[in-house]
């Protein structure tokens, strides 16, 4: 198993550009998302790990959804072996991840990399409270993460965008 302490490589400039809202006609709904954020790389483009968030609420009038997505992604050229359930600790104090959902899924990428992605589906109000935290970690297996303040800008960001459904 391979045990990585993240540490970004990249910084982020919040800005219009890490959020995208689509409006899906055929589904009446609005799906939110985050870009991806680099939370480790390897400075090659199909190997590192990123975070990202995604919200959906009916129609186009902006609401509160009840549940948001956050995925873990990892891609490279062996198995991180991340493992369930995502832990959080926000200002030090752990976020209970018992009305968490949580899925995973391996399968192979391209150029002989391996993809693992960990989603955890959470109500709105725990990513608020992950989004609005003065310090973030995580953890999902041997995999360890602590969030910048620019990343959590893109999560706060995030949250302001699910309730004004403007980018």
């Amino acid at each position: 198993m391979l045990l990585l302490i993240a540490s970004p490589t990249v910084s982020t400039v919040v800005g219009q550009n890490d959020i995208n809202v689509k409006y899906d006609k055929f589904g009446d709904e609005t799906i939110i998302r985050t870009n991806e954020i680099i939370l480790y790389s390897n400075r090659k483009p199909e190997e590192g790990v990123t975070l990202s968030a995604e919200g959906r609420y009916s129609g186009q009038i902006p609401q509160t959804p009840s549940a948001v997505a956050l995925s873990l992604t990892y891609r490279g050229t062996g198995k991180l072996g991340v493992t369930l359930p995502l832990h959080f600790l926000l200002d030090g104090a752990r976020l209970s991840h018992d009305d968490m959902s949580t899925d995973s899924s391996v399968f192979e990428g391209h150029r002989n990399t391996v993809v693992e992605i960990i989603s955890a589906g959470m109500r709105f109000n725990q990513m608020e409270r992950i989004a609005n935290a003065k310090v973030v970690e995580g953890r999902a297996g041997a995999f360890e993460f602590k969030l910048t303040s620019a990343q959590l800008d893109i999560l706060r960001h995030f949250i302001k965008t699910l309730k004004t459904g403007k980018a």
